[in-house]
């Protein structure tokens, strides 16, 4: 039998196959959407560093099975790093260091420098806070970024004014040092001169020479990736680097902290340890 309406039924199948398209197409779209709505392919101004962030490989594993802060016992499994690139006489204030750590005792001519300064609550500085077990928040404004730190309640603040660094003369030395920024595309960069002589780079001495370049980056809306570069021509004999991955804490807000609860390394006049507040 000869299908009347050939081309009608042809149609038909077509408007048909059409529907099924659509139908597959629109299951695409909404995936994509929930894909992105999970954060997979959520956009972002990758300028906006706003919001608590973490050091990727300080926030598993600080606490034990019971829920209590893991820390080191004092002068416990201390081992000896590699010779860092400094130059003979800051070679030598870095061996004395190493020997306070070691519970050798501390020499008088270290004047203001002290291998156990962060656990008698003095403040760490730049860049060593931007590494330290606590989470951290960007404050950004047109005129200045802050960080915000949980630890000690510290900040550090950034001009984006455009302004540059005070003439040496009237440098003040600061545990943070004085910083201004600029956008490299996406890149905030930090330029950090000033800092004071107590601020040890993880353990090494440095000049009033010192300098740091700092560049954080918003990779994706969960990631913020930080490196920095210090250089030091009288302490340094070449640049010392280092890399920070942190996440993104959403739901998490700074808490009050000082150091002096529970401080357990507190020391008197004569640099011996005492009782800690308990």
């Amino acid at each position: 039998m000869v299908d009347p309406n050939p081309i009608e039924r042809a149609f038909a199948t077509a408007r048909h196959r059409l529907g099924a398209f659509a139908a597959a197409l629109l299951l695409c779209l909404a995936a994509v959407s929930a894909f992105a709505q999970s954060g997979g392919g959520q956009k972002f101004n990758p300028r906006d560093l706003s919001g608590v962030w973490m050091n990727k490989a300080l926030a598993p594993g600080q606490v034990d099975e019971k829920g209590e802060m893991v820390v080191r016992g004092r002068n416990g499994g201390t081992r000896e790093p590699p010779l860092p690139p400094l130059t003979p006489d800051y070679l030598s204030i870095y061996e004395k260091l190493r020997a306070q750590i070691r519970g050798e005792g501390r020499d008088p001519s270290l004047g203001r420098l002290d291998a156990n300064a962060a656990a008698d609550c003095q403040w760490v500085g730049t860049p060593g806070i931007m590494g330290w077990p606590y989470p951290l928040e960007f404050i950004q404004t047109e005129q200045r970024i802050f960080i915000l730190f949980e630890a000690d309640l510290l900040r550090r603040q950034i001009w984006m004014d455009g302004r540059g660094h005070p003439d040496s003369e009237d440098l003040e030395d600061t545990f943070m040092g004085h910083s201004i920024g600029r956008w490299d595309g996406d890149v905030l960069v930090i330029d950090t001169v000033g800092l004071r002589e107590e601020v040890l780079f993880n353990g090494l001495p440095h000049s009033d020479q010192a300098h740091i370049v700092e560049r954080i980056q918003r990779q994706d809306p969960q990631t913020l990736s930080y490196e920095y570069t210090i250089t030091d021509p009288l302490a340094l004999t070449q640049p010392i680097t280092g890399r920070i991955t942190y996440g993104a804490k959403p739901d998490w807000e700074l808490m009050e902290y000082s150091c002096t609860d529970n401080n357990r390394h507190k020391t008197g006049a004569d640099g011996q340890p005492t009782e800690g507040v308990l």
